[in-house]
């Protein structure tokens, strides 16, 4: 399995997006999955361009952004790999105690394209003239990725729009039809640069534990 990144997104949890947060990073410190942030070497970019690229950390401990941003709604929300980071893989012997880069625990009220990056293309699709419209959509989320590093803030996803070049007509991103499997969602786990698919019967008891659902969702890099 070539390097590549994993959403589970929670479909059914019943408390607010900041309570999913705090819930996720409770079970995964009990169950020593995370240790502490995630704060590998970075260039000095804001937050959310580091969105942009991928493997550069949220870096609150090297003083990139102001601890007490109030309008970046706790970005602290990257962890390095616990001890058993491992042991949630279909094969944890073969990982050699690698598991994952980092994970981002999402919970706030804004929603994300999940998976927000595809090398290998959406497959996005003009809901009026049927045009394939994949250069609108990264256009569209590198505009928005440079406007959240100008301004700090995270925007909401679900209310932003894809206009085709074709046909000259927006379709709503919570519309957007796509041959990747694709969701919009506040409320999810990802974890970064894995080299094995995730045991199923650790995501069922990721939902057991929390009390909801997950749609899992794999993102080649």
């Amino acid at each position: 399995m070539s390097e590549q990144n994993v959403f589970l997104v929670a479909e059914n949890h019943k408390g607010s997006s900041a309570e999913f947060k705090e819930q996720v990073i409770t079970l995964f410190n009990q169950m020593k999955l995370i240790d502490g942030y995630y704060t590998a070497f970075a260039e000095p970019l804001g937050w959310y361009a580091s969105i942009k690229k991928r493997g550069i950390s949220v870096l609150i401990k090297m003083k990139l952004i102001s601890e007490d941003n109030e309008s970046l709604e706790d970005p602290r929300g990257w962890y390095a790999p616990g001890e058993n980071g491992s042991l949630i893989f279909s094969n944890p012997e073969e990982l050699g105690g690698a598991s994952f880069e980092y994970v981002i625990i999402h919970g706030t009220e804004n929603y994300r394209l999940v998976p927000d990056a595809s090398t290998a293309g959406y497959g996005a699709i003009c809901s009026h003239c049927q045009s394939g419209i994949d250069s609108e959509l990264y256009e569209l989320l590198n505009r928005t990725y440079n406007e959240e590093y100008e301004s700090n803030s995270e925007i909401d996803m679900s209310t932003l729009s894809v206009v085709c070049e074709k046909c000259n007509r927006s379709t709503p991103l919570r519309e957007l039809a796509t041959e990747l499997e694709t969701t919009l969602s506040n409320k999810f786990i990802n974890m970064c640069n894995i080299y094995d698919y995730l045991d199923d019967a650790a995501v069922k008891d990721f939902s057991d534990r929390l009390g909801c659902r997950f749609r899992v969702l794999y993102e080649r890099m």
